[in-house]
């Protein structure tokens, strides 16, 4: 936070806090989008109408709309112009959890950009190099640190690094727009479906909590060396499968305990690396070289004849 400073202002349709940050000599000519707060629904009986972005956090109440944000785009001045952006800024109270079955982003923020008309794209709002605030600018289609020279691409490889000193993709979560009244635009980001850059959609965790990955729809698994990176559904993060040696197959949670970047597994060293900080994670998840000071979450791997096994508990 020492790279951030923020101050509260109020905009027209929507309470924002603009975040300000100081100019650090080698940052692009972009501001980082203004915060837009989420407020946490859990009401049982909620059917209101969706204005200010709600994130719902009760399964009970609907399993479709349990772990998606959703706000009225034209209630936010800042985002209902194409081009426009803000970050959207998830309660404390929403915290990263194997239970919660949905990805809670890096700092609980979220960029969300309207590219087009009817194009809405929403990704992690901080930075993976410093922890930066990103904004959007619109000319270059780029999404851009206001601290340091980092770009991301916005269009194509979406979240891929355009330019460095970041050398890790950005998170990106699914958009779609909700059936609602005429010149309305009801947004809906679900937390459920996070794409990492590298990763890939992975089967469903079922009722005893096994996730299997046949071999002939992962067939690196079949490989020393080979490595699935993937989000389960029904798991709040994206998770790492490798397979170390000919009977040996480990998985990790793939999301660096220091910044939430996305781990890479390096067979030469037997070890989970991370590309922004350096941090390194041994095959159990412990911490081998910092910053980052909180082990890896492991979980248990049975490998079978035809599929490999992995036990979320």
């Amino acid at each position: 936070m020492d790279r951030r400073r923020f101050l509260q202002t109020t905009a027209a349709g929507g309470a924002l806090i603009s975040i300000g940050v100081a100019p650090a000599g080698c940052g692009n000519p972009v501001s980082a989008a203004p915060l837009a707060k989420v407020t946490t629904n859990r009401d049982a009986t909620f059917n209101g109408t969706i204005k200010e972005a709600l994130v719902f956090d009760n399964p009970l109440v609907d399993p479709a709309a349990y772990g998606t944000i959703q706000l009225l785009a034209e209630f936010y001045t800042e985002l209902a112009p194409v081009g426009g952006a803000i970050t959207l800024q998830l309660g404390s109270d929403i915290t990263a959890s194997d239970t919660r079955g949905y990805t809670v982003p890096v700092d609980n923020t979220i960029l969300l950009v309207h590219q087009d008309v009817g194009t809405f794209l929403a990704v992690q709002s901080s930075c993976p190099h410093a922890a930066c605030p990103l904004g959007y600018n619109a000319n270059k289609q780029l999404i851009e640190c206001p601290c340091h020279a980092s770009r991301f691409f916005a269009t194509g490889q979406i979240g891929a690094v355009e330019h460095p000193p970041a050398n890790a993709a950005l998170q990106r979560w699914m958009v779609t727009i909700s059936p609602s009244a005429p010149g309305t635009t009801v947004l809906v980001i679900d937390l459920k479906q996070a794409i990492d850059f590298n990763c890939e959609m992975l089967p469903a965790v079922d009722a005893t909590k096994k996730l299997t990955l046949p071999l002939t729809d992962f067939p690196q698994l079949s490989m020393v060396g080979g490595v699935v990176c993937g989000q389960p559904m029904g798991l709040g993060n994206p998770i790492i499968v490798t397979r170390v040696d000919a009977s040996t197959v480990i998985a990790v949670d793939s999301k660096c305990t220091h910044l939430g970047c996305t781990v890479e597994w390096n067979q030469q060293n037997a070890d989970f690396e991370c590309p922004c900080h350096g941090s390194t994670f041994a095959t159990d998840g412990r911490v081998k070289v910092g910053p980052a000071t909180v082990p890896l979450k492991s979980y248990a791997v049975a490998v079978n004849a035809d599929s490999v096994v992995v036990t979320i508990t």
